[in-house]
């Protein structure tokens, strides 16, 4: 599963679509065309493993990839 949250300055944690939607916060902490680059490179599609991944400890994979995580 890819990240599904964001951590916020104030340490709150955010559904990342809720932050590109609509900020809680009196003004955002990244530009908002950086927070939907950092959304969408975190969601590869990938079905294969990549090189990064099989340099990886095999639990923390099977973990990124059963479990949302921020």
């Amino acid at each position: 599963m890819p990240i599904a949250y964001f951590i916020c300055p104030d340490g709150k944690k955010t559904k990342i679509l809720s932050c590109l939607n609509k900020c809680h916060m009196r003004e955002r902490c990244m530009f908002l065309p950086t927070l939907r680059a950092i959304a969408s490179s975190s969601d590869r599609k990938l079905f294969k493993p990549s090189v990064t991944e099989l340099i990886t400890g095999t639990r923390e994979i099977y973990l990124k990839r059963t479990n949302e995580y921020p």
